[in-house]
């Protein structure tokens, strides 16, 4: 039998290892950090190994013109709030993560140390996303 086993931060998920559970917390912040940090909190409280947002930028995601541009805009969140929400996962022995839209976002991803990149299933054709994504991987 072949055991297949990986580490994602502290925690190793495979054959023979205990379920490993990512909360999903995507866009609920509603570009809120304190909320953000409540959900932090909530996942902490349930035991979960780790947390999950959406990292991107409007711009990098749809036109000015686009309907969804404004609510997009809503929802971004600077990057003095994503450091302080994996600080405070951290803190709180949660595994942060995100999903990532775009390089600029794969880099402060990157940046914050997370333990994972996550790609949305529309992107598995974005070749130089996951192209770029893969050579951070590699080095």
């Amino acid at each position: 039998m072949f055991v297949r086993k990986v580490k994602v931060g502290d925690k190793m998920i495979g054959d023979d290892e205990p379920t490993f559970v990512i909360a999903e917390a995507g866009l609920n912040h509603n570009g809120d950090l304190k909320l953000a940090l409540k959900l932090v909190d909530v996942v902490a409280e349930c035991g979960t190994d780790a947390v999950k947002f959406q990292i991107f930028k409007a711009d990098a995601l749809c036109s000015k013109k686009d309907e969804s541009y404004k609510l997009f805009k809503s929802l971004e969140l600077p990057r003095e709030f994503w450091e302080k929400i994996a600080d405070f996962a951290e803190k709180h022995n949660i595994i942060f993560s995100a999903s990532i839209f775009d390089e600029e976002s794969a880099d402060l991803l990157e940046d914050l140390c997370a333990s994972f990149f996550k790609i949305a299933p529309g992107d598995l054709t974005y070749h130089q996303l996951l192209t770029y994504v893969v050579k951070k991987e590699a080095n």
